[in-house]
């Protein structure tokens, strides 16, 4: 590759639509130029109900269902783009084992070094291990990077997950964008709805808080649902209890997908924020506990081995959720060492920084092509 020109990038990624994977795949697109990086995108299909937001990339395969012609398909945009190096930011659902194997060794084949990010971790039940074994064998040749350690992904490369730095919002201003009052007290949660994110916990262990010492607290979530499966009906299944636990005039619980600008405001009004998830659904990583910690939040996490990289950050909540929030409730001292930690802990984690640990990665292993090839 001439030194005088950026390095060539595409992407394969799910992009401007509803989700986690596109969110961290644009934040780090965004931050590569500045190492000497263009980026190029190649995506899936939207499905009927997916909500495209913003410029639209190339979009080619069809999401878990795609097989070789489609690689095919996909190694001609790759082409087209004249990539010097393909990165797939995979998750189960995005990219099937015939896509991720058709499209590696035609990339192989041609000389273009393929990396692949896994957004899920091993483990798991037996079909889920056998789904991520399918997953390894189709990325064969590929270099592997994962977001934290895992015994079960051999020979990847760890980049930890990008956190984004706002400009500082005082709560009071962001609290008065929103409309609440100087005086509540605000629980608030981010991120997709789901059952496995224990949202129902926190409602009831809010209804028990405003009864005996917290009068003026509010739960406030925000976060859209996904496309398919349980979270919509989880959704009308949280509202309901809503509603049972007489809280309709203390929670916010709408499912719409909130923009990146809203988020923030969220966040930064909330006196904490409580990610109380029973598993993580073995995701490499937590999305929406590093778009918190971006705003300097102070933040909550259960004992989920998702949140394992972030203890230092956050506060891990006992097994007496009301208790835990309680005390966490009545003292500032408490929360403002968690911002203070949150802040120290994000600044190692700047997108500046992860977008150049890749960019390292990238021209590694072209260095290793030509080097193989000379």
């Amino acid at each position: 590759m001439p030194p005088e020109r950026p390095l060539r990038l595409t992407l394969l990624t799910t992009w401007a639509e509803q989700c986690g994977i596109a969110t961290y795949s644009e934040a780090l697109a965004a931050a590569l130029p500045e190492q000497g990086v263009t980026v190029s995108v190649v995506s899936p299909a939207l499905r009927r109900s997916d909500t495209p937001r913003g410029e639209q990339p190339v979009r080619i395969w069809r999401r878990d269902r795609a097989g070789l012609l489609a690689a095919y398909q996909t190694f001609r945009e790759i082409e087209r783009q004249r990539a010097d190096v393909v990165h797939i930011q995979h998750t189960m659902g995005i990219e099937s084992p015939s896509l991720l194997l058709g499209v590696t060794q035609l990339c192989q084949r041609a000389g273009i070094p393929v990396v692949a990010t896994l957004h899920e971790a091993g483990g798991g039940s037996a079909l889920r291990r056998f789904r991520f074994a399918r997953t390894l064998f189709g990325l064969r040749g590929a270099q592997l990077v994962i977001h934290e350690p895992d015994e079960t992904v051999p020979g990847a490369v760890v980049i930890p997950h990008g956190i984004r730095e706002e400009p500082h919002r005082s709560r009071a201003d962001a609290r008065a964008q929103l409309g609440l009052s100087p005086s509540d007290l605000v629980l608030a949660h981010f991120g997709f709805i789901h059952p496995d994110k224990g949202i129902e916990d926190v409602l009831q262990a809010a209804a028990e808080l405003r009864a005996t010492r917290f009068p003026d607290l509010k739960y406030r979530v925000c976060g859209g649902t996904f496309a398919t499966g349980a979270s919509r009906p989880h959704l009308a299944h949280l509202q309901s209890r809503v509603r049972e636990l007489g809280l309709a005039e203390a929670v916010d619980l709408t499912g719409e997908f909130a923009s990146e600008e809203r988020v923030t405001l969220e966040m930064q009004a909330a006196d904490l924020v409580v990610l109380n998830y029973h598993t993580g659904n073995r995701q490499g990583a937590s999305g929406a506990a590093n778009r918190a910690l971006a705003t300097g939040c102070a933040l909550a996490v259960s004992r989920a081995p998702i949140f394992d990289s972030l203890r230092a950050a956050t506060h891990t909540l006992d097994a007496s959720l009301t208790a835990d929030l309680e005390r966490l409730l009545a003292s500032p001292t408490a929360r403002a060492h968690l911002t203070a930690r949150a802040e120290a802990f994000s600044i190692e984690r700047r997108w500046p920084k992860i977008a150049l640990r890749h960019a390292d990665l990238y021209r590694r292993l072209l260095a290793q092509r030509a080097s193989r090839s000379a």
